[in-house]
C-alpha cells in the first residue's frame, strides 16, 4: 500500500516538471465581454459557419429634413412634420391619409415600422413634408436594430409636396409609408425594389401608381428591366408586382407581402447585412412553390403588359380585367406589316434590350392568303437567353393561341404559325432573360440587340420539324440560316 502511493506521488511529480519549460507565460490581453466580441463580429454565438454570399455594406443614415411644424395623430402613434413652406391644410390631408393606410396596411397582414425611439422627438411614426426631397415619396432608415431575432432597421418616410402636386399627395404618402415599413422586414434590399412595392400598394390602397408616370413610362419603354434605376429608380416595378399579384393572388397583394417576408434573416455581424436572399430570388422560389417555372412565368407577363394598357391596334380591348389597373400607355410596337407584304425582315431597333426586356411587332392579315404557314425567326445577339413569342388574336384582343420557345443559350428561335380563317392578326415579340438570374444592386451589363424574319412559305423539312400547337424545343428546331439569304428579297422596316 506504501509503494503504490509513493509511485503516485512520484507520477504526479514528473509530470508537473514536463510542464516547466522555464520561460515566462506570455501576458494576456484583456478579455472582451461575449456580448461585446460578438457585437463587433468577433464570434458567432450560435457557430455557424461565417457567411460567404452576397453582403451589403451597412446602410448609411440619412438625418431628418428640418420642420418647421408637426401635427400628431389623436388615433394613432403617427406624427407629420412640415417645413413652414407647407401648407397646414396639407400636412391635415397628409395626416388624415397616412391614418387611413396604415389601418389598411395592417389589415392586410403587413407589419408596422418600428418604434424609433423617439429620433424624431415623437413617440410614434415620422413622415416629413419638404420641398427638398429626391423623389416624390421616399423612406430611410434609421439605425439598424440588434434587439430581434432577424435583420430590420427603424425608419421614417418623406414626401416632396412640390413633385407630389395635389393630386399626388395621397398616392405618394401611402408609397412613402410602405417603403418605410420594409425597412422592418428586409434592410438589406435595394432602393428600387422598396420604390416599386411603395407604388405597388399606392395602387392597391388609393387606385393610383404614385404621383409620377413611372409605370406609364415603363410601358413605354418594354426594352427596360423590369426593377433597374433607370428613369423611375425603380417605381415603375410597380406594374411587374400588380401583374404578379393577379396572377397568384387574384389582386388583393398577399403574394407581395409573402414575398418580402420570405426575404427575412440574420445577420450575425453589426456592420454588414446579408444580401441574399433578395426579393428576385424569392420570387423564384416563390414560383416554383406555386407549381410554375420561373421563366415560363415572366414569359406570360409579356403578353399580359401589352393588354394592360391601351392598345390603339386593335378595334376594341376585350380584356377588361387588365384595363381596370388604369395604365394611360401603350407598349410601343417597333413595326407594324401586313401578311401580304411578305417577305419581312426587321432591323434590330434601338435602345437594345435589357434582361427581362421584350420587343415587340405586329403583322396585320387582311385580304391574304391564310392557307400556308407564317415562319418567325429570331436572331439575337451572342451572350443572353432570349425567347421568341408569337400570339394569334381576333379583331377584338380575343386570343386564339400563343407559342412561344423555351430560353436558349442560342441566340437564335424560330416559331411557325398556323392562321386560322378569323385571325385578324399575329402579336410578335422577343425577350431578353439574362446570362443570370436578376439582381438590382448589380448593374445590367448584358444589353443585347434583337431582330426578326418574317415569311410566308410552304412547309419544309428544315423549317417545320416540330408541332406547331405546342410550346417547348419543338418551336426552336428551325433552320436560323435566313439572316444572309433572304435580306435581299425581304421587305426592310425601319424600327420606330
Amino acid at each position: 500500500m506504501l509503494s503504490t502511493t509513493k509511485g503516485t506521488a512520484l507520477a504526479l511529480l514528473l509530470l508537473l516538471c514536463a510542464g516547466c519549460s522555464g520561460e515566462p507565460e506570455p501576458e494576456r490581453p484583456p478579455e472582451l465581454s461575449v456580448l461585446a466580441r460578438w457585437t463587433f463580429g468577433d464570434i458567432d454565438l450560435v457557430h455557424e459557419p461565417e457567411w460567404v454570399g452576397q453582403q451589403a455594406l451597412h446602410f448609411e443614415e440619412v438625418s431628418r429634413p428640418a420642420a418647421s411644424y408637426r401635427i400628431s395623430s389623436t388615433w394613432s402613434p403617427l406624427t407629420v412634420h412640415a417645413e413652414a413652406s407647407v401648407p397646414v391644410e396639407v400636412a391635415e390631408s397628409a395626416l388624415k391619409t397616412l391614418e387611413i393606410s396604415v389601418e389598411e396596411l395592417q389589415r392586410m397582414g403587413w407589419p408596422a415600422p418600428l418604434p424609433d425611439g423617439g429620433q424624431g422627438g415623437t413617440a410614434g411614426f415620422d413622415l416629413y413634408l419638404t420641398h427638398q426631397g429626391d423623389f416624390e415619396a421616399d423612406a430611410h432608415p434609421d439605425k439598424r436594430t440588434l434587439w430581434g431575432a432577424l435583420d430590420a432597421a427603424t425608419s421614417f418616410a418623406v414626401v416632396d409636396v412640390g413633385l407630389s402636386g395635389p393630386t399626388g399627395l395621397a398616392a405618394s404618402v401611402i408609397s412613402a409609408y410602405t417603403q418605410a415599413l420594409t425597412f422592418n422586414l428586409d434592410p438589406a434590399e435595394s432602393r428600387n425594389w422598396r420604390r416599386a412595392t411603395g407604388s405597388f400598394m399606392a395602387w392597391l390602397v388609393g387606385g393610383q401608381f404614385g404621383a409620377s408616370d413611372a409605370v406609364d413610362a415603363q410601358q413605354r419603354e418594354p426594352w427596360r428591366s423590369w426593377i433597374e434605376e433607370g428613369v423611375n429608380a425603380g417605381e415603375g416595378g410597380a406594374l411587374l408586382l400588380a401583374l404578379l399579384s393577379r396572377r397568384y393572388d387574384g389582386g388583393d397583394g398577399s403574394f407581395i407581402r409573402e414575398l418580402w417576408q420570405f426575404t427575412r434573416q440574420n445577420s450575425l455581424k453589426w456592420h454588414v447585412l446579408r444580401g441574399s436572399p433578395d426579393l428576385w430570388e424569392t420570387l423564384e422560389e416563390m414560383v416554383r412553390m406555386a407549381g410554375d417555372d420561373f421563366e415560363q412565368t415572366m414569359e406570360s407577363l409579356v403578353l399580359r403588359r401589352v393588354f394592360a394598357g391601351p392598345t390603339p391596334w386593335l378595334v376594341a380591348n376585350s380584356r377588361q380585367e387588365e384595363r381596370l389597373m388604369g395604365i394611360r400607355a401603350a407598349v410601343p410596337l417597333d413595326a407594324e406589316f401586313d401578311l401580304r407584304t411578305l417577305p419581312v425582315w426587321l432591323r434590330a431597333a434601338s435602345p437594345a434590350v435589357w434582361s427581362y426586356g421584350s420587343r415587340y411587332a405586329l403583322m396585320r392579315i387582311t385580304d391574304a392568303d391564310t392557307a400556308l404557314p407564317v415562319h418567325v425567326w429570331l436572331k439575337g445577339e451572342y451572350g443572353v437567353r432570349w425567347t421568341l413569342l408569337a400570339s394569334r388574336l381576333e379583331a377584338q384582343g380575343q386570343s386564339q393561341g400563343t407559342l412561344h420557345t423555351p430560353p436558349r443559350n442560342t441566340p437564335s428561335a424560330f416559331l411557325p404559325i398556323h392562321l386560322e380563317p378569323n385571325t385578324a392578326m399575329v402579336l410578335i415579340a422577343a425577350t431578353h432573360h439574362g446570362h443570370r438570374r436578376p439582381d438590382s444592386d448589380v448593374p445590367d451589363n448584358s444589353i443585347r440587340a434583337v431582330r426578326f424574319t418574317i415569311r410566308q412559305e410552304a412547309p419544309t423539312d428544315a423549317g417545320t420539324t416540330g408541332d406547331a400547337g405546342t410550346t417547348g424545343d419543338a418551336g426552336t428546331t428551325g433552320d436560323d440560316d435566313d439572316d444572309d439569304d433572304a435580306d435581299d428579297a425581304a421587305v426592310e422596316h425601319q424600327p420606330r
